[in-house]
């Protein structure tokens, strides 16, 4: 049912997030392995100056090209995939990483996940957690 390289999307399904406040959240539909490649973070491509621009950036992921530091716009869903619902936690809860290949961010799972699972990452040590 999955795939080991490329494009394992199907295997999951957006729904109200298990986290207060969160909005909407990634989920497991069907048990999923422990190094499990889903899929990459698909967005509008930004340079630097460019991303200056943007008014909401809740939907902008980094990526390194050649040196240079370029960004991944997916607020639009026109130009973006379902691992925009992908919340971010702290540490303890993380289920997944992403890295950088060539010239995408991959998602991919750090431990067995079980059907009904919420998928959440680590946002970074940049990111600024919002108080409640």
């Amino acid at each position: 049912m999955y795939r080991k390289k490329g494009n394992n999307l199907h295997l999951l399904e957006v729904r109200q997030s298990n986290i207060p406040n969160a909005g909407l959240g990634l989920f497991a539909r069907v048990n999923i392995p422990f190094n499990t490649r889903l899929g990459y973070y698909k967005g509008k491509l930004l340079s630097s100056d460019s991303v200056r621009r943007v008014k909401d950036n809740s939907y902008l992921f980094m990526l390194n090209i050649g040196g240079r530091s370029y960004y991944l716009d997916a607020k639009n869903k026109k130009y973006s995939n379902i691992l925009r619902y992908v919340n971010g936690v702290r540490e303890s809860m993380v289920n997944m990483i992403t890295y950088q290949y060539d010239k995408k961010i991959w998602y991919k799972t750090t431990r067995d996940i079980l059907e009904g699972d919420e998928l959440l990452m680590d946002y970074g040590e940049n990111y600024e957690w919002k108080k409640n």
